[in-house]
C-alpha cells in the first residue's frame, strides 16, 4: 500500500494564507473520508469548527440541504420568521452574519446539482460564510466551474494552484494560475502562470513578492500621472498668459526627453527594487497582506490624492518663476530672458520637484536608486548646457526663438539658484507634514511594523498575540509586566488550541513515516485496555497523539497493563493539572 503524504511546510504555509486574511478552498478528487482527513492535517479544519457536510443525491434533496445549512448557520432567523417574511414584504429581511467557525464539505454528486443555474447562488453564499470548503470527488470540469463560480460573482481574485493534469482546467480558469512540478507529470505547470516546486513556496511566491509587487505597481502607476500632471499643467497655466495661441515654453526636443531622461529611470528602479517591510518580517507577519484585499494602495481617493498635490506644485512652481520674471530683472547684469528663458526655469524646477517627490516615498534605498534619481536630476544641467551651447544642434527656427545659450544664461543667474532651494521646499512642504500628521495619528499596520523594524528589532522574534485570522494586526510585545502578561495569555490559548487539535489530526498523511501504523496499533491497545478495565475512555483531546506508540506489551503483564488505565476522577484530575500548569506559562 502506498502512504500518502503532505509535502513540507503545507500546514504552515496554509495558517499563514488565513492569517492573511486569503479564503482557502479544496478542490479535491479524493473520496470525502481522504479528503476531510487532508483538510486535518493541514489545519483548513480543526474541531472547534462547525462542519456541515452535504451529500445529496437528487436536485430537491440539495436544495434542502444548502437551504437548511444557511437557514441553521447564517442567517438570524427562526423558520417562521423568515416564511414570515417572505410573506411579508414590509417585515425587514434575515440577518446575515458571518460566522469564522464554519466549515463546508461537499461532494461530487451534490456539487454537480448545486452547481445548477437556479441553485449556484445557495452554493456561493453559504461557501462565502464558511472559513473553509472542501469539495471531494470533484471531475476537472466541477473543479473549473467552482473557480468561475467564485471569479465572476465575487469582487475577489482567484488562485488556484495544482500539480496534475486534472487540475489543469482550474488553473486556467483562475485569475492567477501556480503549476507544481512534482511526480504527476508538467501538464499543470504548461498551463500556469507562475511554476514552483513545492506547496511551501507558495508563502514567498504571494505573502512576499506578490505583496511587494502590488504596492510597487501602485505607486507607481499613481506617480506616472503624478509627474505629467505637474509638467503639463504648467504649460496649462502658461496658456492663460499666451491667449490660448498654442505657444509652448519648453523646446520640442526638451519635451521628447521628460521621460525619457529625466524622471523615467527612478521610478522604473522603485518599481523593481522598492521595499516598505523586509521580507522575513512579511514572513512572521502575514497580516501586512491584508491592505491589497482592501485596494489601500491604487484607488480613487489615492489618486486624486496625487492629482491634487500635482495641481497645486505645478501652480507654486508657474507663478513663482512668472513673479520672479516680472521684476523684470533675471541676472546681475540687466539681461532679461524671453519666453524659453522662463521655460527652461520652470522645467528645471518640475525636474527636481518630481524627483525630489519619489526620493520621499522610497523606503528601501539601494545604490541604484542613489545613482539613478540624483542622475537624472544633475542630467538635465549637463543637457541644457550641451544642447543649448552647440548651435549645430538647433534649428534655425529655434534659434531666432531664443534657445541658443539660454543654459549658460540661466545658470548664471543667482536667482534661479536661489530658486532651487525655495521652491521645492513650498512644494513638497504640505506633503511632508500630512505624512508626519497621517504616521503619527493614524499609523496603517505597515508604519506600526516599519518602527518596531527600526527601533525594537528583538520584538519580531516574540510570539505573535491574536494568531487567528480575525486579528487585524497582530503586534509582537516582549518588554514590561503588562506586555509579558499579554504573551502569557497568547501562549495559553496556542496551548490549548493544540490540545484540542491532537482528537483529529490525520495520520494517515503525517510527515513521520509509519505514523499511520502507529496511530492504529495504539487504538487498537486503547481499546483492548478499556474493554478489560471497564473505565470510560478519557476525552477525545487525550485519545490521539502525534507521537508513535510502543509495541504493545504482551497481555501476561498486568501490572504494566493497570498503569496505563486512568481512573476517571484521576484523569479529570490530571486534566486539571495539565490545564494549571499550562496556565502558569
Amino acid at each position: 500500500a502506498i502512504e500518502d503524504k503532505l509535502q513540507e511546510g503545507v500546514p504552515d504555509v496554509i495558517a499563514s494564507l488565513r492569517m492573511a486574511g486569503v479564503k482557502v478552498w479544496v478542490l479535491t478528487g479524493d473520496k470525502q473520508e481522504t479528503a476531510i482527513n487532508i483538510a486535518f492535517s493541514c489545519q483548513l479544519l480543526n474541531n472547534d469548527m462547525d462542519i456541515i457536510v452535504i451529500n445529496a443525491r437528487t436536485k430537491e434533496d440539495t436544495r434542502n440541504q444548502l437551504e437548511a445549512a444557511l437557514q441553521t448557520h447564517i442567517w438570524k432567523a427562526t423558520t417562521a420568521g423568515s416564511s414570515a417574511s417572505m410573506a411579508d414584504p414590509t417585515l425587514p429581511a434575515p440577518e446575515v452574519t458571518e460566522n469564522a467557525e464554519l466549515a463546508l464539505v461537499i461532494d461530487g454528486m451534490t456539487l454537480t446539482h448545486a452547481l445548477a443555474e437556479d441553485m449556484k447562488h445557495l452554493l456561493l453564499e453559504l461557501g462565502k460564510h464558511c472559513k473553509s470548503v472542501v469539495c471531494c470527488r470533484s471531475t476537472p470540469l466541477q473543479k473549473a466551474e467552482v473557480v468561475r463560480l467564485v471569479r465572476d460573482n465575487m469582487k475577489a481574485i482567484t488562485l488556484a494552484i495544482g500539480d496534475g493534469a486534472n487540475d489543469v482546467s482550474m488553473i486556467q480558469a483562475a485569475h492567477v494560475g501556480v503549476g507544481i512540478s512534482g511526480q504527476e507529470g508538467m501538464q499543470a505547470v504548461m498551463s500556469s502562470d507562475y511554476a514552483i516546486a513545492q506547496f511551501r513556496f507558495l508563502h514567498r511566491l504571494l505573502l512576499v513578492h506578490g505583496r511587494w509587487d502590488y504596492k510597487r505597481n501602485a505607486k507607481l502607476i499613481n506617480y506616472c500621472f503624478y509627474k505629467n500632471m505637474v509638467f503639463a499643467l504648467t504649460q496649462f497655466w502658461f496658456a492663460f498668459y499666451s491667449g490660448f495661441s498654442a505657444q509652448t515654453m519648453f523646446d520640442g526636443w526638451t519635451i521628447a526627453v521628460f521621460n525619457v531622461l529625466f524622471t523615467g529611470l527612478p521610478i522604473i528602479m522603485y518599481g523593481m527594487l522598492e521595499q516598505d517591510v523586509a521580507d522575513t518580517t512579511v514572513e512572521k507577519v502575514p497580516q501586512l497582506y491584508r491592505s491589497g484585499h482592501r485596494n489601500q494602495e491604487f484607488n480613487l481617493p489615492r489618486l486624486l490624492i496625487w492629482l491634487a498635490e500635482a495641481a497645486f506644485q505645478s501652480l507654486v512652481i508657474f507663478f513663482a518663476v512668472r513673479l520672479i520674471f516680472d521684476q523684470g530683472i533675471l541676472s546681475s547684469g540687466g539681461q532679461n530672458g524671453g519666453v524659453f528663458l522662463m521655460g527652461a526655469m520652470i522645467y528645471a524646477l518640475v525636474v527636481l520637484v518630481v524627483n525630489l517627490r519619489l526620493a520621499f516615498e522610497i523606503q528601501h534605498w539601494t545604490y541604484l536608486n542613489h545613482i539613478f534619481v540624483w542622475a537624472c536630476i544633475a542630467s538635465w544641467f549637463i543637457w541644457m548646457l550641451f544642447y543649448t551651447a552647440i548651435p549645430t544642434f538647433i534649428s534655425a527656427s529655434a534659434t531666432e526663438a531664443g534657445i541658443y545659450r539660454v543654459g549658460l544664461h540661466l545658470m548664471g543667474s543667482p536667482v534661479f539658484w536661489l530658486s532651487l532651494l525655495v521652491v521645492p521646499v513650498v512644494c513638497l512642504m504640505p506633503g511632508i507634514l500630512a505624512k508626519v500628521v497621517q504616521r503619527t495619528w493614524a499609523p496603517r499596520p505597515e508604519q506600526i511594523v516599519q518602527e518596531i523594524e527600526k527601533f525594537y528589532p528583538e520584538r519580531l522574534d516574540a510570539p505573535l498575540v491574536g494568531p487567528n485570522d480575525k486579528t487585524e494586526m497582530a503586534v509582537p510585545l516582549v518588554g514590561d509586566e503588562e506586555e509579558r502578561g499579554v504573551i502569557k495569555r497568547g501562549i495559553r490559548h496556542l496551548g490549548r488550541s493544540l490540545m484540542k487539535s491532537r482528537a483529529f489530526t490525520g495520520f494517515a498523511f503525517d510527515q513521520e513515516s509509519g505514523a499511520a501504523d502507529a496511530f492504529h496499533m495504539k487504538k487498537k491497545r486503547r481499546h483492548h485496555i478499556f474493554r478489560k478495565s471497564k473505565t470510560p475512555a478519557p476525552p477525545a483531546e487525550q485519545e490521539m497523539s502525534q507521537v508513535a506508540v510502543p509495541p504493545v506489551q504482551p497481555a501476561a503483564k498486568k501490572k504494566n497493563r493497570n498503569s496505563a488505565v486512568i481512573p476517571g476522577p484521576a484523569a479529570a484530575q490530571l486534566h486539571n493539572e495539565d490545564s494549571s500548569s499550562l496556565d502558569t506559562l
